[in-house]
Parts: structure tokens; sequence; C-alpha cells
């Protein structure tokens, strides 16, 4: 029986970030990014409070025009890996799991570049970010058969959309039982809060560990009637966001 462990942290494998070596990409990392004009408000005590808008903005009707855009470089990889000692195999974004938080304001523009390089599984794969509103945006949804076919190994593409929305969410892979073998990361877009607080930590996500592979099945014994009771896949997995 696989053993589960527990981890509250990120598993560390590289210190690759989100963004490539500077002679990849050239054109693209030295595009023109026009700036937001600074604003009073949002300091620890005044949360509720973003330039001329506010929590209780209704942001399904107004959104900011910061005239930013976030530009991040994202590559998928198989990887062995083991945080416990225990190697296994698994699929990593820049390198590790979780893949590197996204951040934006409220109102930017945010195009992601995502490489599949999964040489090794052969997978075909898409990013779907989650809770992302999508208005008239529905093509960059990133959901395998529905908004797109999947991005083949070796091959790139590009999702853009707008930050109509604040708070914490998270992208994963829309493909198979991929998100469970490490493609996913955080997302956090800046705006107001309803609860003043003095620093934003960032992400954490709570996952189960599993020294089996979450494609593989294990038929967990029941004796009914003499005979085996239903299978069930070896993974539970949760997020905090």
């Amino acid at each position: 029986m696989a053993f589960l462990r527990f981890a509250s942290f990120a598993i560390l494998l590289s210190t690759t970030s989100a963004f490539p070596p500077t002679h990849q990409h050239h054109s693209l990392r030295t595009s023109h990014l026009v700036q937001r004009a600074t604003c009073s408000g949002n300091s620890a005590s005044t949360r509720s409070s973003w330039c001329d808008y506010s929590a209780d903005t209704d942001y399904s009707t107004q959104v900011p025009d910061t005239g930013v855009t976030r530009e991040y470089w994202l590559e998928l990889t198989d990887v062995t890996i083991a945080p416990d000692g225990f190697s296994r195999s698994a699929m990593a974004v820049n390198g590790t799991i979780p893949g590197p938080t996204l951040f934006a304001d409220w109102g930017d523009t945010v195009t992601i570049h995502v490489t599949n390089s999964l040489k090794d599984s052969q997978n075909g794969t898409s990013i779907h970010w989650h809770g992302i509103r999508q208005n008239y945006t529905n093509d960059q949804d990133g959901v395998t058969s529905i908004t797109q076919c999947p991005t083949a190994p070796g091959d790139s593409i590009t999702y853009t959309w707008r930050a109509t929305q604040y708070g914490s969410t998270w992208y994963h892979s829309h493909f198979a039982l991929q998100a469970w073998q490490g493609i996913f990361g955080g997302i956090i877009i800046y705006g107001p809060s309803t609860t003043n607080y003095d620093e934003d930590l960032g992400m954490l996500f709570l996952n189960d560990w599993d020294h089996q592979v979450c494609h593989a099945p294990r038929i967990r014994k029941a004796k009914v009637s003499n005979r085996l009771y239903r299978p069930w896949m070896s993974f539970t997995w949760y997020v905090l966001n």
C-alpha cells in the first residue's frame, strides 16, 4: 500500500523563476509596458480602498483601466522527485511544484506563454485559469476539448486575459490528471479587501502526497459476499486559496 504524506509547503525542485533566461523570447521581454499611475489608499489600515474604487465597487460592471500588462513564461516538464525520500515521477511548472505564483493588479492584462516540454510522458496539455471570468475571452480559458485542442509536446501557446476580479485563485492543467501530477500554481490579483491586514504572505497549498502516481489505480480490498468490492483511485487533493 502506498504511503500518504501530508505536505503544507511547496515542493522545491529548483530556483527557476517564472521568467526564462534573457536570451529567450527576447522580443517579448523588451515589449513596452505602461505603468499605472500611483494612487492613495490600500494601506494596512485602509484595505477597503483601491484608488478611485473600493470593496463596495461592483466588479461585474466596473473595472480599473490600469494600462499594465503582466507577462509570464511557464514551461511544463516531466520530473522525478523525492520530497520524502521516495522517488516517483511527477510534472512541474518551471521546475517547481507548485509552479510560480502569478501576480497582477485588478484591471491589469495578463499574458502567459506556456511551453509544453513533457517529452518523456508525451502528453498534450492546457492551462485553465480557475475562477477567472473570461468575459469576451472565452477562448483563453484553457479547457481541453471545450475551448482549445491540447497543446502538443514541443509546442507553445499564449493565453491573454484581463484581471476583472481580485483575490486569490489558482491555475492548473486541464488535461487528464496532470494537475495531480504537479501542474498547478497560485494566482494573486491585488485589489480592495473587506478586512485590514499588515502583509499578504502569499499562497499556501495543502496536498496529500502519494508514492503511487495518480493515474495508476489501486484496488482496495473489501470483502463483501466473498468477492472484491469497488475499486478506488489512490489520491485525494485539497487546496486552500
